[in-house]
């Protein structure tokens, strides 16, 4: 994921130079019939895309009909390639287990349907290992795990499989399920990516849910800021209660800018919201992507500040 680093400037010009280069990928598509549809893959990805987690069991179980007859065993990278890795292992009746990057793999467990099957006596049948990661950006992660798995499987036939990767990593898999071109979200960790540093985010609707559950939780990275039209002095959801929700589920910021309005009847006047947000966006000159919980607020955001801005909830990215 190392490839959501591309500086989002000049995105214009990007876009249509890599839609080009996608596309010349088809010729080494692969097709299988299955069920009553045609499987193809890999499926070819816009860039600018927001991935949901939905997507990604979809693209996940599009490999299946191309993996190997012969595999014994399915390994995900810890811990994003844990989400395909287990996908996989419980469709092909596998056992599933977890590579750390820092050394070491360990066997995740199972229920009663491997009982009294090799996994269970300790003894592994002698096929292909099955390594698996959600996404291939910069090759770093695979090429630690090739190595992890030289010293915890010596002398195994290893087989990878990636559900996205960028076209000029897809080499480094056997089997990749979607190309998706930089830059890109994904449902399952934008939120804590290294691009949260020159993010900002609404909080109701993105950050805080219907009746204060969390929901994209920032925890790694401080956002460079939140931006909510909550009103400053307001007794119920003021700064200083803000602040304190935020702080008891640990998101991490480096601002909160609260709305300028005195009163609830102020800010409900028509498109002022919209305009507030798309003009303090404009005026964060390091901020190259804003998320909002709102569709038409999320599209008119983005004309008014000149820079994309995402909305979760339809999976849509608004370009200016």
């Amino acid at each position: 994921m190392g490839g959501e680093v591309l500086a989002m400037s000049s995105l214009k010009e990007k876009r249509r130079g890599r839609r080009g280069d996608v596309r010349s990928k088809m010729d080494h598509r692969r097709r299988i019939p299955f069920g009553l549809d045609q499987v193809e893959i890999p499926r070819l990805i816009e860039q600018c895309t927001y991935i949901r987690t939905a997507d990604l069991i979809a693209d996940t179980l599009a490999l299946v009909p191309f993996l190997p007859n012969d595999v014994s065993e399915v390994i995900g990278i810890a811990r994003s390639g844990m989400i395909p890795a287990s996908l996989l292992a419980t469709h092909l009746h596998l056992p599933l287990y977890s590579l750390d990057l820092k050394g070491g793999v360990t066997h995740c467990g199972h229920g009663s349907r491997l009982d009294g099957t090799e996994l269970q006596t300790g003894k592994r049948r002698r096929g292909k290992v099955l390594l698996v990661d959600d996404t291939i950006a910069s090759s770093r992660s695979m090429t630690r795990a090739m190595e992890v798995l030289r010293d915890e499987r010596r002398g195994s036939r290893v087989r990878r499989a990636v559900v996205y990767s960028t076209k000029k990593h897809a080499e480094k898999a056997h089997l990749v399920a979607g190309l998706l071109p930089t830059p890109h979200w994904l449902e399952w960790n934008f939120s804590n990516c290294g691009l949260a540093k020159w993010m900002a985010f609404d909080l109701d609707g993105v950050i805080h849910g219907h009746g204060g559950r969390p929901m994209f939780l920032p925890r790694r990275t401080p956002l460079a800021a939140i931006v909510t039209a909550r009103l400053e002095g307001s007794k119920q959801e003021g700064r200083k209660r803000t602040e304190e929700w935020l702080a008891r589920w640990g998101v991490q910021y480096n601002t909160l800018i609260m709305g300028p309005w005195e009163t609830t009847e102020e800010r409900e006047k028509r498109g002022i919201v919209a305009v507030w947000k798309g003009e303090v966006y404009k005026s964060l000159r390091d901020i190259e992507l804003f998320v909002e919980s709102e569709p038409g607020l999320a599209y008119a955001i983005a004309r008014i500040s000149g820079k994309h801005t995402l909305c979760p909830r339809t999976g849509e990215v608004f370009e200016p």
